[in-house]
């Protein structure tokens, strides 16, 4: 294999001088070319140098080769070249998008490569176009040949003419049909296999193309071959074509397929919409019942194939259904301004909630604060997920309690039940449960049940995934477990807040340059670990830490046991969930808090529900601020700011001073507490540790020490003052069983 062949494999090749290549590592996920190719100092082997550490053995599986393409070829005289031509592709405008480099050799051999305006040897995420298009779209007559060499000689007779980038091997893309619409197409094939499937293939794209194949043409020989034996294209004029039947012009019943495909998918009561994130999307009545899919999806796909076999006794063409789903997303895209949102397993509409069951059928439950019911075809459009499973029908009169018979909590048990209706409630902010306990406290199998009571899933429990695949396990779950935590980065942990509290997220589309996608969403969450696995001030803010106990030797039971008589006792518990749910909504409209806490959107709701529960309201309160409290406590132990903070401040009663001031006095006593100053979780500089303190302003108040800032012209000084000094602040005082906590809490040692 040669070198240039051999880049073709790599991504975002570029040249780094002295005859050296960079690219991109395809064995690590690899954003800034780290890979190093080049040859060795007598030219007969590839080397390759990933500076990540990646083995060529490796990296040369990852990108499909085998080991021996890393020796070079050796070319004898007859490989010399003879000619190095460079064609150039652009768009409508004429704006160069790529070249394609052909090499032909002294045996008659021939080869490729691509390359983009700066250099980089790959179209990967370019926009690919046939060739000499701005001269295409001008003509009512266009040529189309295989190979730039070949187009540029009927270019030359004073014709038009085109091709494919890849010759024989080239790919018909659907974006190329719109530059042939209205205009006459005559392909002429190369003199050999390959040339005639390319041929075919081109006119079976572009309705109305003929063919015309050249008399006398010698095998493998070409329309270039022709026009230098002194023929003209005056003589190709006068030949006869052979008209190619296209899956638009094949008629089914005095229409196209297309059109019938188009026809059957009206008659379904076909809704054709944009959701929230603008994606196409198409609900239709299937069985009785309406069905929302993905446009493009293969599911959507496969229902038009059956739509067309059970109304005509034959299959649709694969083209034509790729080219109805164009039709279609158009359709979706542009046939309306608004967008029509789909919801996720929950949804509201009218006051009134919804819950998909996922069945077969399409059921949702309807809830109301008159009661709650199954419904066969609900006002609210739902997503559907590959990994959901169908919810069991839930029971009237049901037991919550049963919930307790599986999870073994030590305390908070009015907090947690709250937090279990508060689930099904839509479009609030929901704290996430931070479970932790020592080995043997069901922690994992817990939340797998939870995960069945609210959102039952094929994936049950997750591992905490990188940011691109958790927006994506975020989008497609409401209620999702991160199983066995140990550490949760920054940009995870920010991503995990976005996601509760319903903020915005901004990611860039894959395989684009400028394409963006906002993801808008609120989820339930759940994260365990055998310690708070959770160690920044805004995700415990957003957070309920409730311990699991471990289960004892003569209580603990197989978790096959477990599964089967908690399928028994499930209808119970989500009759249960229902029936309380509904009683809230009665509720809710009057309850009135004097003090909200944080939260506030759920506080009310968990009030109202613990209200339903049985007049449990202020005992929800009182077990919310107590857990509240001890989140501070992990905040002020665990933020190496606010221990910092808590310790300069435990004598004093104000302090005034530049943040820088305030930096070097919180570095200095930093050993003392264990920390040092050059570790990652200190603040790197004064302007980082202002926006520290911020993140945890309301966590120091609770500690009593509240701080100001402002920015003047010498620096940006800060007033911090002690609003409860004492040798030893409260909140680090030993604190005795008040009813709420349940125990003892030694804290900040």
């Amino acid at each position: 294999m040669d070198l240039q062949t051999f880049l073709l494999h790599f991504s975002s090749v570029r040249e780094a001088g002295n005859g050296q290549y960079k690219a991109l590592c395809p064995a690590h996920e690899d954003h800034n070319p780290s890979l190093s190719i080049g040859l060795s100092k007598d030219g007969r082997r590839i080397l390759l140098h990933c500076f990540a550490g990646c083995t060529e053995k490796n990296i040369m599986k990852k990108a499909g080769l085998t080991m021996n393409d890393l020796i070079m070829k050796q070319k004898d005289s007859s490989q010399v070249e003879v000619c190095k031509q460079t064609y150039e592709y652009v768009d409508a405008e004429g704006t160069l998008l790529y070249r394609r480099i052909r090499t032909d050799y002294a045996n008659g051999s021939k080869s490729f490569y691509f390359e983009q305006p700066n250099g980089v040897k790959t179209v990967k995420g370019v926009q690919r176009v046939p060739y000499n298009l701005p001269n295409v779209l001008k003509a009512q007559t266009v040529f189309f040949v295989e190979g730039e060499k070949c187009a540029n000689a009927v270019n030359a007779a004073g014709r038009t003419a085109t091709t494919l980038d890849s010759g024989s091997n080239s790919h018909w893309l659907s974006e190329y049909n719109s530059y042939f619409d209205g205009k006459t197409v005559i392909v002429i094939p190369d003199n050999d296999e390959p040339g005639e499937k390319y041929a075919r293939r081109i006119a079976s794209n572009i309705p109305g193309a003929k063919i015309i194949h050249l008399p006398g043409l010698a095998e493998k020989g070409d329309i270039y071959d022709w026009l230098q034996a002194g023929h003209t294209m005056d003589e190709v004029d006068a030949l006869p074509g052979m008209s190619m039947g296209t899956p638009d012009t094949q008629k089914v019943s005095g229409a196209t397929q297309a059109e019938k495909l188009l026809e059957l998918v009206e008659t379904n009561g076909t809704i054709l919409f944009r959701n929230q994130t603008n994606d196409p999307f198409v609900s239709f009545t299937r069985d009785g019942h309406r069905e929302t899919l993905p446009i493009g999806s293969s599911d959507f796909k496969n229902w038009l194939q059956k739509c067309y076999y059970d109304e005509t006794g034959k299959p649709a063409k694969k083209d034509t259904i790729s080219q109805v789903i164009e039709v279609l997303t158009a359709k979706a895209r542009f046939s309306q301004d608004d967008t029509i949102p789909l919801f996720t397993r929950v949804a509201e509409k009218d006051g009134v909630f919804w819950y998909d069951l996922t069945s077969p059928k399409w059921q949702a439950i309807k809830i109301t604060a008159d009661g709650w019911g199954t419904e066969d075809d609900p006002p609210v459009l739902f997503s559907r997920y590959r990994h959901q499973k169908p919810q069991v029908i839930p029971r009237k009169g049901g037991d919550i309690e049963k919930i307790f018979d599986y999870v073994n909590l030590g305390q908070y048990h009015t907090l947690f039940l709250c937090w279990l209706v508060a689930a099904f409630v839509p479009n609030m902010p929901h704290p996430a449960l931070i479970f932790y306990g020592e080995k043997g406290a069901a922690k994992t199998t817990t939340c797998s049940l939870l995960k069945q009571v609210i959102d039952p899933s094929a994936l049950e429990t997750l591992a905490l995934p990188n940011a691109r695949s958790l927006l994506l396990s975020l989008q497609s779950h409401w209620f999702l477990n991160f199983d066995n935590i140990s550490n949760i980065s920054e940009e995870t942990s920010d991503t995990l807040c976005r996601a509760i509290t319903g903020g915005g997220i901004q990611l860039r589309k894959l395989f684009t340059d400028s394409e963006d996608v906002i993801y808008t969403f609120q989820r339930c969450i759940s994260l365990n670990g055998i310690n708070n696995v959770v160690n920044r001030a805004d995700l415990l803010d957003r957070s309920i830490l409730l311990e699991l106990r471990r289960i004892s030797e003569d209580k603990r039971r197989e978790i096959r046991e477990v599964q089967s008589n908690f399928l028994v006792d499930l209808p119970s518990i989500l009759g249960g969930i229902f029936d309380t749910l509904s009683r809230a909504m009665a509720i809710y409209p009057t309850v009135k808090l004097d003090k909200l806490p944080r939260m506030a959107d759920f506080a009310r709701w968990g009030y109202a529900i613990g209200e339903a529960l049985g007049g449990k309201g202020q005992e929800f309160l009182s077990e919310y601020t107590a857990n509240i409290e001890s989140q501070n406590v992990e905040v002020l132990n665990s933020d190496v700011v606010a221990t910092l903070m808590v310790a300069f401040m435990q004598d004093r009663a104000e302090w005034y001073g530049r943040v820088s001031d305030l930096f070097i006095e919180l570095s200095a006593i930093a050993p003392a507490y264990g920390i040092s100053p050059l570790s990652r979780d200190f603040p790197s500089q004064p302007n980082v540790l202002s926006k520290r303190l911020n993140s945890i302003r309301s966590n120091l108040e609770i500690a009593g020490i509240s701080f100001e800032s402002r920015p003047k012209t010498t620096g940006t000084f800060i007033s911090v003052v002690n609003n409860d000094i004492s040798p030893l602040p409260p909140y680090l005082h030993t604190h005795g069983d008040n009813g709420d906590n349940g125990g003892n809490m030694e804290v900040l040692k």
